[in-house]
Order: structure tokens, then C-alpha cells, then sequence
């Protein structure tokens, strides 16, 4: 049955308005383009394979994403050195890949104790010469032989009392013999040198030369720093505890210097806790430039040369504080000045290959301090901060009507 006229043209009217108002839609909603990244920082590489697990491994998991070590390391509670310990063919460079079954807790047997070296042996004591006997002077070449001499012959015998005859002559030899040679005569001895007792001995002063003091040698040169692959010149060790060592951080001198800022705001004096220091050094010992969830109050400092630097750039945060309007704006300095903090303790991470944070590797020290009572809690910052009390930021408390 064929439709109406009227029918035919309304639908198509509302199908017209319904093309041009999809138009006019999509022409005044457009999208704003996508962010580009300006120099992401390079992703980690994927591991490729797993590591195999050690027989003396207490417990296990299965790594549930391409995940990093330190952040596995934080999620079991450990540190980045034990889970390699753990895992010795574990690569920390790279990604773990999914479904690794990795260990987290074992039983390691203690090190064994490095070998002594073996003593120098001291060489064979060589046995004396036998002095040298004299040479024998060459004797004198052998003249040729003489040829025997003529001999008369006897005469014949002759009767009792008869005068003998007159002997003949010996006739004479056809040739003289040769001369003999004459032994050559030994060289003449060269005269004895005059003993050093007849040498007449003269002092300086007698043969006017005046004789100055030789100086004293001077003592060799120490020995060039060792120098890691990362370009860190290492004094020493790697024992943080052992003051040659890089990584050695003063206690009395970080102490100190919090202490004299605390002074200033009118704060109990802090006091060294050891525990506090092994936490910051277990900490500190993952070179990761991050904050942990352990319970403490945690100040941390990346690129400066001493541990005095670090805490004077942490302080310096005082000149953005407001003390008519607290917030949570100077983290660092708040922290350092919290009333109600009386432990502190801190270390430097011992990080020869660099210290990693998101946007690459920081070739440094890693400063690490934790506090306790933890501070900058919302609403108590006006009862645990105060002003200086000298200076011209006490004069605008003043004027400000906080004190």
C-alpha cells in the first residue's frame, strides 16, 4: 500500500535535519591533539631469561609483571643486594620478565674467610766463592835439539911401558849448532800504590771550602685513588664504617649541624641513633633516588658534595615557609626543625656505579636521613615549627601577629 505524500515528505525533512545537524556536531567537537614526549627517558630492556632458583631458598614468588628489582625489592621488604644474593644470575639492568619464579628469602651459607697469601720466600743464600788462583805465567817455547857432538874414538891399546901416542884432534862439525834462545824476561811490575795510612787527610776547613747540610730527601708520592668503571674516585674502601672510605658519613659533624638549625626555631636537640643510621644505610644501599614506606621521617639529597651541603639545602627551604599560613611546602626544612623529633640518624648510600632516579643515572653520593618521631603532619604545623628567633624572619612573625 503506497503512503501518503505527506508522509513521504516528513520523513525525508527529518532525515535532512538529521544529516545536518551530525555535521554541524562534528565540526565544532574537535579533539585537542595527542601530548608529545620531549626526550622520554630511555625504558629498561627486558630480561630475557629467568634466573635459576637456589637450593637453599625458603620462599619463592612468581613475578607478576615486567617488573624492575627495586621495585620487587621494596615489595618483599628487602634490599636490591639481597635479592641478588638470592638470585645470583638475577640481571638488575633489565626488566624481570613475567612469571619468573624468583627467591626472597634463604639461608646462605657465611662467606668463607679470604686465604692468607702465602709469605715471600726468601731466596737460597748462594755459597761463597773460591778466590781465584794466580795464572801461571806461560813457560818459554822449547828450542829444537841439539845433534849429539862427534866423539873420538878410544885409541888401540898398547904394550906396558911404551909412551902412548898423541891422541887426534876431534875433527870439526860440518855446521855450528843453533844459539839458544833466551827465556823472555817478565814484565816489569808497576809500583805499589801508597797505602791509605800515608795519604795525608785534609778537612774542608783546610782547604777553605765551607760545607752546607744536605737536604733531606723528600718522601715519595702516595699512591693514585682507585677509579671505578662509572669515573668515582674511591679513597680507600668500600666499608661506609671505615673513615677512608667515599662513603664514610660523620656522625658528630651531621649531628651537629642539625642541632645549631634546631637552635634557631627554639627545638629540642636531637640525639644519634644507630638503628636510624643502619635503616638510612640499608636504604641508601639500593641507589634509587626515591623515598621509602618505612615508618620514619625521611629527608633525601642527590648531587651535593658533603653531607653539610645537603643539610644547608635543606634548610634553605626556611625562605619559602610561611609562618601566618603553615603548609606542606618545605618538607625538608619543616623536618629538620619538628619539634617533636628527637632521633636522627643518616648514611650515604655506597653507589660506585651511580645513583638511578627517573630520568637516567646520577654519577654521586646519595644522602639519606630518618627521623623519629616522623614530622609534618597536616594541621600541627603551627605547634611544632616556630619562627627564628633572631633575624629579620622573626620581625615579619611579629608584624604578622604569630607571636
Amino acid at each position: 500500500m503506497a503512503l501518503p505524500g505527506w508522509r513521504r515528505s516528513g520523513d525525508l525533512a527529518a532525515l535532512l535535519l538529521a544529516v545536518w545537524m551530525a555535521s554541524v556536531t562534528c565540526s565544532a567537537l574537535s579533539l585537542p591533539p595527542s601530548p608529545v614526549l620531549v626526550n622520554p627517558a630511555p625504558a629498561r630492556p627486558l630480561g630475557s631469561t629467568c634466573p635459576t632458583l637456589l637450593p637453599e631458598c625458603s620462599r619463592s614468588i612468581v613475578a607478576p609483571r615486567n617488573i624492575l628489582c627495586i621495585r620487587l625489592s621494596k615489595e618483599n621488604n628487602i634490599t636490591v643486594n639481597q635479592l641478588r644474593a638470592y638470585n645470583p644470575e638475577l640481571d638488575c639492568a633489565a626488566r624481570i620478565p613475567t612469571g619468573c619464579a624468583l627467591c626472597v628469602s634463604a639461608i646462605l651459607p657465611p662467606p668463607s674467610p679470604p686465604e692468607a697469601p702465602l709469605p715471600p720466600s726468601s731466596p737460597a743464600p748462594r755459597a761463597p766463592r773460591s778466590p781465584r788462583a794466580p795464572r801461571k805465567a806461560s813457560p818459554p817455547p822449547r828450542s829444537p835439539p841439539l845433534p849429539p857432538s862427534p866423539q873420538p874414538s878410544p885409541p888401540p891399546p898398547s904394550p906396558r911401558k911404551q909412551p902412548k901416542p898423541p891422541a887426534p884432534k876431534p875433527p870439526a862439525p860440518s855446521s855450528p849448532p843453533p844459539p839458544r834462545r833466551s827465556p823472555p824476561s817478565p814484565p816489569p811490575r808497576a809500583s805499589p800504590r801508597p797505602s791509605p795510612s800515608f795519604v795525608a787527610k785534609t778537612t774542608p776547613a783546610e782547604r777553605g771550602v765551607t760545607s752546607s747540610p744536605r737536604p733531606a730527601p723528600l718522601p715519595p708520592p702516595p699512591p693514585p685513588p682507585a677509579t671505578t668503571p662509572a669515573g668515582i674516585l674511591l679513597e680507600g674502601n668500600n666499608d661506609p664504617s671505615n673513615p677512608a672510605s667515599w662513603w664514610y658519613l660523620d656522625a658528630g659533624v651531621t649531628l651537629a649541624r642539625h642541632n645549631l638549625y634546631r637552635t634557631k626555631h627554639q627545638a629540642q636537640p636531637l640525639a644519634w641513633s644507630t638503628r636510624l643510621q643502619k635503616e638510612a644505610q640499608d636504604w641508601a644501599d639500593n641507589c634509587w633516588f626515591a623515598h621509602s614506606s618505612r615508618p620514619y621521617g625521611e629527608n633525601l639529597a642527590l648531587g651535593h658534595p658533603s653531607i653539610t651541603a645537603a643539610m644547608d639545602a635543606w634548610y634553605s627551604e626556611e625562605k619559602v615557609y610561611d609562618y601566618a599560613n603553615p603548609q606542606f611546602n618545605a618538607g625538608h626544612f619543616t623536618q629538620m626543625v619538628w619539634q617533636r623529633t628527637y632521633l636522627v640518624g643518616c648514611a650515604i648510600g655506597v653507589c660506585p656505579d651511580g645513583v638511578s632516579y627517573v630520568g637516567g643515572v646520577w654519577m654521586g653520593k646519595l644522602y639519606v636521613c630518618m627521623y623519629w618521631p616522623p614530622g609534618n603532619y597536616m594541621g600541627q604545623f603551627s605547634e611544632n615549627v616556630y619562627p627564628p628567633v633572631d633575624g629579620s624572619r622573626r620581625r615579619q612573625a611579629l608584624g604578622s601577629g604569630e607571636l
